[in-house]
């Protein structure tokens, strides 16, 4: 872990909101100071920066305040609170080599976050070294589409990305665990979910494709049918026997274009969510 100093102040703020929300009348405060950063053996003291530290201080509080039992349960919830920091760090500590073992996920660099770090799902067909703004578009709709669908059953999961001038991807960002085994949890429903989400947006584009190519071929056909006709039997006589059959190619095209215009509709409320996504 690159900054631990850092990730543990950050732990603590986190820790810190759990509490104060739940245990309001406890009357915890947040503390800040140099004193509280954890110091090596190699450290300046005049390199310290300042570090966050929880003051809890039960016998200034009445006893009408807080009671026997509020105590326990807050002592508790502090055990349950602490086991989840712990189970976190150790999942954020080997996030980078657990990431190897899939060969469509990276690991995203989150200096910032307090949860386990950020994971980004890549594309069998894409090609992560070509900056393209296709590549891009390919990789923020499958990481959009799996946050919609991760979320629905674990809170662990949320979209992030989209802001940074240097890496306007998309990514799925992993929070909180309670137990160290979960991250390799984590990562086989993402691998998973990635391989179901990948296939069936593949489909869609083939489909796509596929009545493209049909309605192209029902207009050539079209086309060259009236031609035929015009050359063979004379255009005004034939104009009543040209409209029927115009309707009549006309009714299969209309079912070409309402079945594309379904898949455009999927389509673009992916696309919708993730330019709301790039807004906010």
């Amino acid at each position: 872990m690159d900054d631990l100093s850092g990730y543990i102040d950050l732990l603590n703020l986190w820790l810190f909101d759990k509490l104060s929300q739940q245990y309001s009348k406890m009357n915890l405060e947040l503390l800040k100071s140099i004193h509280f950063q954890m110091l090596k053996s190699d450290d300046n003291y005049l390199n310290r920066t300042a570090a966050h530290a929880i003051r809890f201080a039960p016998l200034e509080q009445l006893l009408d305040v807080t009671d026997e039992y509020d105590m326990r349960t807050f002592c508790d919830d502090l055990q349950r609170y602490s086991d989840i920091l712990l189970a976190t760090m150790t999942a954020r500590a080997r996030l980078s080599s657990s990431v190897t073992k899939y060969k469509n996920l990276v690991s995203i660099s989150m200096p910032n976050w307090a949860g386990i770090g950020a994971i980004r799902y890549i594309p069998s067909d894409v090609d992560i070294n070509e900056q393209t703004e296709f590549v891009s578009y390919q990789i923020n709709t499958i990481q959009a589409e799996l946050a919609r669908k991760l979320q629905s059953n674990d809170s662990a999961f949320s979209l992030g990305g989209g802001t940074n001038e240097h890496d306007s991807m998309f990514y799925l960002r992993l929070g909180m665990i309670r137990k160290r085994d979960d991250l390799d949890v984590l990562l086989q429903k993402i691998a998973d979910a990635g391989k179901e989400t990948e296939t069936a947006l593949k489909y869609m584009e083939d489909m796509a494709e596929k009545i493209k190519k049909g309605i192209e071929k029902v207009q050539k056909d079209l086309r060259d049918e009236n031609q035929q006709i015009l050359a063979q039997e004379g255009l005004l006589r034939q104009l009543p026997v040209i409209s029927s059959r115009i309707r009549s190619k006309s009714f299969f095209i209309f079912e070409f274009i309402f079945i594309l215009f379904r898949y455009h509709v999927m389509v673009e409320s992916i696309s919708i969510s993730i330019t709301i996504s790039y807004k906010r």
